[in-house]
């Protein structure tokens, strides 16, 4: 391999699963065939509504938004991922779940925002992981967890919490996010529409663009 920017994808997904297992040199022997290292230009489409989602991204750089619009032309922001290591929740995977798990095709679309890098795997390297050793099937158990988690959180948000309470909690856990996504983007993901969210914003005392 000759491309610097794929071998530091690599090495930092590599770094991503020690984080959840310590991982042996012989199960990463085992893995590494298998990943794809992918780029995307702003404004590229990586899956699309009706696509089966048969492989799983894990976003190295840059930002993507997964999200669908409804029969009445309203846009929802289900995710936005991002790779920032000071941020409490994070939702690096670009995956459509039922999708992928049920080979049935999927509703969301998933498009980068910004140039954005990741390292991907297909669904069967996946099961042949499984299949080969239960590291691997540990490994998915943490990850799934993780995601379950994640959508667990944001749903209660979403329910219980007024937009004033959820802009804060975003800000506190994801400041990062702030910095890298267009206020549109925000505003989807919590539920509000731009409007809002500036009157938010204007009545934290939160200028433009700070």
């Amino acid at each position: 391999m000759n491309d610097p920017d794929a071998e530091r994808a690599f090495a930092w997904f590599r770094q991503s699963i020690a984080a959840l297992k310590p991982i042996p040199a012989a199960e990463w022997r085992r893995c590494q065939p298998h990943l794809t290292f992918e780029r995307y230009p702003a404004g590229k489409t990586i899956l699309a509504p009706g696509d089966v989602c048969d492989r799983v991204r894990l976003l190295v750089d840059g930002l993507a938004r997964s999200g669908l619009i409804d029969r009445d032309g309203r846009d929802f922001t289900w995710a936005l991922h991002f790779n920032d290591a000071g941020a409490d929740i994070k939702n690096r995977f670009i995956v459509d779940f039922a999708s992928f798990t049920h080979d049935e095709p999927g509703v969301l679309r998933c498009e980068a925002v910004t140039p954005v890098a990741t390292v991907s795997i297909d669904k069967p390297a996946v099961e042949g992981l499984y299949a080969a050793s239960p590291f691997w099937i540990d490994v998915g158990r943490r990850i799934a967890e993780a995601a379950y988690r994640h959508t667990q959180h944001r749903t209660l948000s979403l329910l219980t919490l007024p937009a004033r309470e959820r802009y804060l909690q975003l800000l506190r856990e994801s400041p990062a996010l702030f910095e890298i996504a267009p206020q549109h983007c925000i505003a989807s993901y919590l539920g509000i529409t731009p409007q809002s969210l500036s009157r938010i914003r204007r009545a934290l005392g939160v200028t433009q663009g700070e």
